[in-house]
């Protein structure tokens, strides 16, 4: 364990041997093909709703079996529209893994129904994650 000084300047003890969302390690085992799509999509001009996005909606829809696909912006906008697709009641909690609660609690704080109007806001909660995944389950104990 070694300090971690944050935004807000106050150590904390981060793990050195697993670091949470480590970019670099994805990127690195995927470079080649990451830097000419990126590329390929810089040169097309076409940053959103281009061939590359079409194409990807079109991939993975096949990859799921032919259901519908909508590519979005970020997760948050994906997990936004899962919340809205379940219709949510009033009292609904939604739950999510602490060390990244902040992308779900976006989501479910937004109170817009596909009609346009104000809907019930479901509570987020949080849980702690395992000790190796940092994934919450359903038998996930709460965060203190």
């Amino acid at each position: 364990m070694s300090p971690d000084h944050g935004v807000s300047g106050v150590a904390s003890e981060v793990q050195d041997s697993a670091p949470l969302n480590d970019l670099k390690l994805a990127y690195s085992s995927m470079r080649e093909e990451l830097d000419e799509s990126t590329l390929r999509v810089l040169r097309s001009g076409w940053y959103i709703h281009g061939p590359e996005h079409s194409a990807f909606e079109s991939e993975f829809s096949a990859f799921l079996g032919g259901v519908d696909c909508v590519g979005v912006g970020n997760g948050t906008d994906a997990l936004e529209l899962g919340l809205r697709a379940l219709e949510l009641r009033p009292g609904a909690v939604v739950v999510a893994a602490a060390n990244a609660g902040m992308y779900a609690a976006t989501a479910a704080l937004r109170p817009v129904s596909r009609s346009g109007s104000q809907t019930s806001i479901p509570t987020p909660s949080f849980s702690r994650g395992g000790p190796w995944s940092q994934c919450s389950t359903p038998t996930s104990p709460p965060s203190s």
